[in-house]
């Protein structure tokens, strides 16, 4: 089975990074990335296999986890966007 979705996958944003000299930049490039993991998290949540009960338990918490880590993301970036 083969999943495919709508957009590259050129995860080369160190280079991005190390470009970026103002906080401006580094908060934009912190926005895109924050869109771009929300988008892997609405993806991942469809990718539900219906396995084991306990599998299915595994792969909720990592959705959690994920969206847990995007609101933190999220968060840190209102904080430093209020300095």
């Amino acid at each position: 089975m083969s999943y495919h979705h709508e957009h590259e996958h050129n995860h080369h944003h160190h280079d991005a990074v190390e470009a970026s000299t103002t906080s401006e930049e580094k908060i934009a490039l912190l926005r895109y990335m924050l869109a771009h993991n929300t988008h892997h998290a609405e993806e991942l949540a469809t990718l539900s296999m219906n396995a084991s009960e306990k599998a299915e338990a595994v792969f909720s918490r990592a959705l959690v986890h994920f969206n847990e880590s995007n609101a933190l993301l999220a968060e840190y970036i209102q904080m430093i966007e209020a300095d």
